[in-house]
């Protein structure tokens, strides 16, 4: 049997049927079948819960569904995205698959990281670390635990989530400490990162990779299947732990402002 995919498709401004019949046809090339469900707002984590909420009412009533996909709105991911993320995602046994998705900056790093012990701690991944890593990797392949992003992604309807799925909402952790010289700082855990999060602590395997090719689109087309970039390694990560390089840290863009003072940003 086919996999039945709902696309969940969180946007800021209402979906045509045309937008959505696109999706139908673009998502897949005859691999999986597929369901597009859009959800509009403002508010992300609010977008995400509906059609979380939305596609496991649907398989409680009996709809045949065996996958949830997301693709945000400023991502263009290739003609069967959703094909590839089932493929990989079978052959090394995930339950949740994400695809590299670049930050829209200069600095090449993407929306995944990894943490050992203190979430807040978290070391994000560049394009130039995961061009040195297999094409698909999972939990198993990194020394720490995994945060992966969602704005190309595949999830495995199955226990416990579809069941428990108000123990896996999407929210943002959010704080606000002094950092080491003294001054106020605002941080942040993404939603993503929490939701995936959650999946592996309830025993989910994750697997992220680069056999999707996309874009980020902001002010260029951040493409995720060259490797770009200024920084190596993730140059945040290593001056909270003394060694990272400063002439390196120097933005070029807005974006960029808050980490000047230390602060830890997922964007």
């Amino acid at each position: 049997m086919k996999p039945y995919v709902a696309v969940g498709l969180p946007r800021r401004s209402k979906p045509t049927s045309i937008l959505l019949y696109g999706h139908k046809v673009h998502s897949s090339k005859g691999v999986c079948t597929i369901e597009p469900v859009a959800n509009v707002s403002s508010l992300l984590n609010h977008s995400f819960n509906n059609i979380l909420s939305c596609v496991i009412n649907n398989y409680e009533d009996g709809m045949p569904l065996t996958h949830l996909a997301f693709l945000h709105d400023d991502i263009d991911a290739e003609a069967g995205w959703v094909d590839v993320l089932w493929q990989e995602m079978e052959a090394v046994g995930a339950d949740f698959i994400s695809a590299y998705v670049p930050i829209k900056d200069d600095r090449a790093l993407t929306s995944m990281a990894q943490y050992e012990n203190d979430p807040w701690d978290f070391d994000r991944f560049t394009l130039r670390q995961l061009a040195t890593m297999p094409d698909t990797f999972t939990q198993d392949d990194v020394p720490w635990n995994l945060y992966l992003n969602t704005g190309c992604c595949l999830l495995k309807l199955r226990e416990p989530w579809v069941s428990q799925p108000d123990k896996f909402t999407f929210h943002t952790k959010e704080k606000i400490s002094r950092g080491k010289d003294g001054k106020w700082i605002a941080s942040v855990i993404s939603e993503d990162w929490l939701f995936t999060d959650a999946i592996r602590k309830a025993g989910g395997r994750l697997a992220a990779t680069r056999k999707v090719r996309l874009s980020h689109q902001g002010e260029h087309d951040y493409r995720n299947d060259t490797i770009w970039g200024r920084w190596h390694r993730d140059e945040a990560y290593a001056s909270r732990h003394g060694e990272g390089n400063e002439e390196s840290q120097i933005p070029s863009g807005r974006d960029l402002q808050a980490e000047r003072t230390g602060a830890v940003t997922a964007v």
